[in-house]
């Protein structure tokens, strides 16, 4: 995963059980509402293929244990190559060992939920995403080439659980030649998709420590 190229909310359709019926049946509808992360930690990846490190390193440092993208790196390339996370499975095992971060201290991070379309894994919903983002827990995204950090949601309350109409990540791609420039993401409608339902994403975690 280089540079930059889900969610499964629900549609209702409100079907009236006759057509004679008259009554004009109205779909409910709120004000948006917004989770978001206030001081999320960026880190820039430092060489164009190691977004998945640098976003990793993102998602442990926002929760808590800063840890230098490069020992992401060096547990899957130990010469520090420059080079892209290989499968998604790579990702949940970074998200899923022991380490030690830039303190000395060890911690073992864990998913709680995730989308994993190589892995055929679908164990995650709005309402999970947006309860994460409210305990101020970032989530680790990817598309079909490239890895954010999603530190924001506006979703609209619906009586089944919030419904997610966009969302914000923290880019770890800062091109030198554009000093000054946002690492502010807004998804497009094809990033939120999942893969398999035409849509450019890949992978999504919920991660605690």
């Amino acid at each position: 995963m280089n540079r930059r190229s889900f969610i499964l909310a629900a549609s209702a359709a409100v079907l009236a059980p006759s057509a004679s019926r008259a009554e004009l049946i109205v779909p409910f509808a709120e004000a948006p509402s917004r989770a978001f992360i206030p001081h999320p930690t960026f880190v820039a990846q430092q060489c164009a293929d190691w977004c998945w490190a640098a976003s990793c390193s993102m998602i442990f440092g926002t929760l808590g244990h800063p840890t230098d993208q490069r020992k992401v790196v060096d547990f899957l390339y130990s010469d520090l190559a420059c080079a892209p996370a290989p499968k998604t499975r790579d990702l949940t095992t970074i998200l899923s060992k022991s380490w030690i971060d830039d303190h000395g201290v060890t911690f073992r991070p864990r998913i709680e939920a995730s989308f994993d379309q190589e892995s055929g894994i679908i164990a995650i919903n709005d309402a999970l995403i947006v309860s994460e983002l409210l305990q101020k827990r970032p989530l680790l995204y990817a598309n079909k080439d490239h890895c954010m950090v999603i530190v924001e949601a506006d979703f609209i309350p619906t009586p089944r659980g919030p419904r997610i109409i966009a969302m914000g990540a923290l880019d770890p791609w800062l091109p030198s030649d554009q000093p000054g420039s946002s690492p502010y993401h807004r998804l497009t409608k094809a990033e939120r998709r999942p893969a398999f339902l035409g849509g450019d994403m890949m992978y999504l975690a919920a991660v605690r420590i």
